[in-house]
């Protein structure tokens, strides 16, 4: 038997996240965890065994997660709030991001930490009012 990350009991109580067709994608993880390879689930539903592969590797992650994830390119227009109208940001911090044509929540959160740190004049004070204020949407710096 092959070890997962997760049990069905987590599967049970995420499974709200797939809707449509996604909702194919919980099958296919009890599926595996019941042990069938996934040739056999590919043969259900008229798929590849790679694209099985990443169904069920994708369906694992928000298992894990407990939340479906957000694509980057979607991130910044999901937080449209615009960082000058952020309570806990400096002046100093704000116009050194405006700067920089950053202007939305999303769009910081698409920054890496060592590109802000290489503005100049942006340092570590103002690095932890960014990664506190998107700490505060649920959001953090990238790291990939």
């Amino acid at each position: 038997m092959i070890k997962f990350p997760f049990t069905k009991e987590q599967v049970d109580v995420n499974k709200y996240l797939f809707t449509g067709k996604k909702s194919r994608i919980v099958d296919m993880l009890y599926m595996r965890l019941d042990g069938l390879s996934f040739e056999k689930i590919g043969d259900k539903y008229g798929l590849s065994r790679e694209r099985v592969r990443q169904l069920v590797e994708y369906g694992s992650k928000v298992i894990i997660l407990g939340k479906l994830p957000i694509k980057k390119s979607l991130q910044k227009n999901l937080y449209p709030q615009k960082i000058n109208s952020c309570m806990i940001l400096s002046s100093r911090t704000i116009n050194l991001l405006t700067s920089q044509g950053i202007h939305t929540i999303g769009g910081l959160s698409l920054r890496h930490r060592d590109g802000l740190l290489s503005i100049d004049g942006f340092g570590e004070k103002c690095l932890l009012e960014v990664e506190n204020t998107l700490s505060k949407y649920g959001l953090q710096l990238r790291h990939d």
